[in-house]
C-alpha cells in the first residue's frame, strides 16, 4: 500500500497535518503561514547583508520588496510557495523511493514509507509546520543523496551547501544520510569532503556572522510578521520546560526510530558507526533549540533515508518480528495528527479544547 498509492496517500497526510492550521484560517485567527514563520520571508542579502536563513528571501525579493509587501499578501506568497514545496517533496520521495519499491519485495523500505505517511512525526509534521524552510531542506535533501548515489558527490555537495544557507539546522540532521549515501557508494574520503564540506562551511558561516546588529534588527522589526530573536540569540537556547506527559511522548517519538534503525543493523550485521551514529547527529540539536517535537520529527527523516539507502543500496532487510519491536512501531504510527513543533500534537489538543471544551 505505501508503494503502490504514496502519492495519494502522501496528499491525504499532507490534509491531515493542515486542518489545525486551517481550523485557525477559516476562523480568522491567523493566516495558514502564521506570523513568526512570515518574518523569515522578509530577510534577504541584498537589504541586511548576510544573515541566516537569507537565501529564500532573496531569490523572493522581487516579490517581498518596496513597497514592503503587507501581511495578507506575503502570507498568501509564502502559503503558494509552501503548497509548490510540498508537492515537489512528494514526488521526489515517490521517484526516488516508492517508484522502484514498486517493482521489488517492498519489506524494510515499504514499513519506513508508511512511517512517513502514518507517523505524526512524518508528512503530517511537514505540512503542519506550512512556511517553515524543513520542507524545502528535505527536498533539496532527498535530491543531494541521490546525486550521492549516482556517483556524483561534488555535485550533491553544492546542494547540501545551499541548504545550508536555506537553513542552517539541515547540517546536523542531513550530514547523516548522506555520510551514509558515501558510505554506500564506498566513496573516497576526498568525495566525502567535498559532499560534506559545503554544508559545514554554511553552518560555520551562519554561526559566525549570521546574527543581525541593533539597526538590522529594528530595520525587520518594521517588516510585517512577529519575532525577530532568531537572528540575535545566541547558539544553546534556554530550554522550556515540559509536562510528564510532554517527556514522555518526546522520548518515545525521538527514540523509536533509532530502535528500529538499531534493529535493522544489528540483523543485517551492518557497522554502527558508519550507518547509526551520522543520523544519530540529529540529537545535537535538542540543546541547540526548544522545538523538540520538530527535532524528532528530522530524527525520523534523517533515519528514514538511512534505512531506504541501505534497503536500496546494501540489501538490508526487516529484522525477525517481535512483539516489542512491531507494539512500537504501530504506536509509533498512529495517525494521531502532526507531532508539533515546542509541545506535541496540537491537533489532539485543539480537539480536545475546542470540541469537548473539557480542560477549559
Amino acid at each position: 500500500m505505501a508503494t503502490q498509492h504514496f502519492l495519494p496517500l502522501a496528499l491525504l497526510s499532507l490534509v491531515i497535518g493542515s486542518l489545525a492550521n486551517l481550523y485557525f484560517w477559516l476562523g480568522a485567527d491567523r493566516p495558514l503561514v502564521g506570523p513568526w514563520l512570515l518574518k523569515q520571508f522578509y530577510v534577504n542579502y541584498i537589504d541586511f547583508g548576510f544573515a541566516k536563513r537569507a537565501l529564500v528571501g532573496t531569490l523572493l525579493y522581487p516579490a517581498f520588496s518596496a513597497p514592503v509587501v503587507d501581511a495578507s499578501t506575503g502570507a498568501a506568497i509564502a502559503t503558494g510557495l509552501s503548497l509548490a514545496i510540498f508537492a515537489m517533496l512528494i514526488l521526489l520521495f515517490d521517484r526516488l523511493h516508492a517508484r522502484p519499491l514498486r517493482t521489488e519485495v517492498a519489506g524494510l523500505g515499504a514499513c519506513v514509507l508508511a512511517a512517513l505517511l502514518l507517523s505524526p512525526a512524518g508528512l503530517m509534521e511537514i505540512a503542519h509546520d506550512i512556511g517553515r524552510y524543513d520542507a524545502l531542506n528535505i527536498a533539496l535533501l532527498l535530491v543531494a543523496v541521490a546525486l550521492v548515489l549516482h556517483g556524483r558527490p561534488r555535485l550533491a555537495g553544492l546542494v547540501f551547501g545551499i541548504a545550508g544557507l536555506v537553513h542552517e539546522a539541515v547540517f546536523f540532521y542531513g550530514a547523516g544520510p548522506l555520510a551514509v549515501a558515501l558510505f554506500a557508494k564506498r566513496a573516497r574520503p576526498v568525495d566525502m569532503l567535498a559532499c560534506l564540506s559545503p554544508g559545514a562551511l554554511a553552518l560555520g558561516a551562519v554561526g559566525l556572522w549570521g546574527n543581525l546588529d541593533p539597526a538590522q534588527l529594528a530595520l525587520l522589526d518594521a517588516r510585517p510578521g512577529s519575532g525577530t530573536t532568531v537572528w540575535s540569540r545566541g547558539v544553546i537556547e534556554v530550554p522550556i520546560a515540559l509536562k510528564p506527559y510532554e517527556q514522555a511522548a518526546l522520548a518515545f517519538y525521538t527514540l523509536a526510530p533509532f530502535v528500529l534503525l538499531f534493529a535493522v543493523l544489528r540483523h543485517n550485521r551492518a557497522s554502527l558507526w558508519r550507518y547509526f551514529l551520522p543520523p544519530a547527529a540529529t540529537l545535537l540539536l535538542f540543546p541547540l533549540g526548544f522545538d523538540y517535537f520538530r527535532w524528532a520529527s528530522l530524527g525520523l527523516f534523517a533515519v528514514a533515508l538511512t534505512l531506504l539507502t541501505g534497503a536500496a543500496r546494501l540489501g538490508w532487510r526487516l529484522p525477525p518480528v517481535s512483539p516489542m519491536l512491531v507494539a512500537t512501531f504501530l504506536l509509533y504510527c498512529l495517525p494521531l495528527g502532526p507531532l508539533g513543533t515546542a509541545h506535541p500534537l496540537p491537533f489532539l489538543e485543539l480537539i480536545w479544547l475546542h470540541f469537548t471544551g473539557w480542560g477549559q
